[in-house]
């Protein structure tokens, strides 16, 4: 009786084991999408307001970033900007711990401005949408997967 008792708590604690490190797993994918979309989604001029977007561990950071690549409006630039912007990013994801709470934050002084639809590249509350983008694409990811 005692053995199938130890058994059992051991099979639970597996089981609760499991769940920490899916809903870990999750946690950080909701944040890597959200982060992917919103940084491709950002308005470039410079540069600067898409290599501003940040992740902060338990607090949101409050420092402005230069360009990762700076130049003016599209091309090879909007492109090292992103992915700079996310490689730095996903590092700070993956090095968080399950218990840490994640901020996406950019305090580049325009990017309310870009948001209200200042730019003619990006209508307005693109931030909105594209956080609702990577919602539905970690819907798909775990129906599909």
């Amino acid at each position: 009786m005692t053995t199938n008792i130890r058994s059992f708590v051991r099979r639970i604690n597996r089981r609760a084991k499991n769940i920490e490190t899916g809903m870990d797993e999750t946690r950080r994918d909701v944040v890597r999408a959200m982060l992917d979309e919103v940084v491709i989604s950002t308005p470039v001029d410079t540069g600067t307001s898409r290599s501003n977007w940040q992740i902060g561990v338990n607090a949101p950071p409050s420092s402005v970033l230069r360009a990762y690549a700076p130049g003016s409006h599209l091309g090879i630039g909007e492109r090292a900007n992103a992915a700079a912007t996310i490689a730095a990013g996903n590092a700070v994801i993956a090095s968080s711990s399950a218990n840490d709470k994640l901020y996406i934050v950019n305090n580049y002084r325009s990017i309310g401005f870009l948001n209200d639809g200042w730019s003619e590249q990006a209508a307005g509350n693109f931030i909105g949408r594209a956080f609702r983008r990577a919602q539905d694409r970690i819907r798909r990811t775990r129906l599909l997967g």
